[in-house]
């Protein structure tokens, strides 16, 4: 198989078996938590948070000792927006992220809700770059 990162019934980024992107375990002192509930556990099918879910979950996630939450994606949901605001007001000890796509408009909104940091969506698989 010359490429065993795509196959018929799926495919993962190639970079997933390159050896010089692998990090080694030597030398890591510790390992954080970066939760994506609130926005990858939303995409399942039948699955909907309200800002008050979102709200309790990213609650409940910080009381549980996670590092960072990924709240949503304020770029292009007002729900998100107002649950990020809403959580940064709460002063949180875990790190509050948004995922965003690469451009302006989303990266702005995740600051303007002030967002401790983004996750940015860059495609890179050449199924995402022909959109597909």
């Amino acid at each position: 198989m010359d490429k065993p990162w795509m196959t018929s019934k799926w495919f993962v980024s190639p970079f997933n078996y390159d050896s010089s992107m692998v990090p080694t375990p030597l030398g890591v002192k510790k390992v954080e938590f970066h939760d994506v509930t609130l926005r990858d556990g939303e995409q399942q099918a039948g699955v909907v948070f309200t800002k008050y879910d979102k709200i309790a979950i990213g609650r409940s996630l910080n009381r549980a000792g996670v590092d960072r939450v990924e709240v949503g994606t304020p770029g292009f949901s007002s729900e998100d927006r107002e649950a990020l605001r809403a959580l940064v007001a709460a002063s949180l000890e875990c790190k509050l992220f948004s995922w965003c796509r690469n451009n302006r408009l989303d990266i702005s909104a995740a600051k303007d809700c002030e967002s401790w940091g983004v996750t940015i969506e860059i495609p890179a698989s050449e199924v995402m770059m022909k959109g597909s």
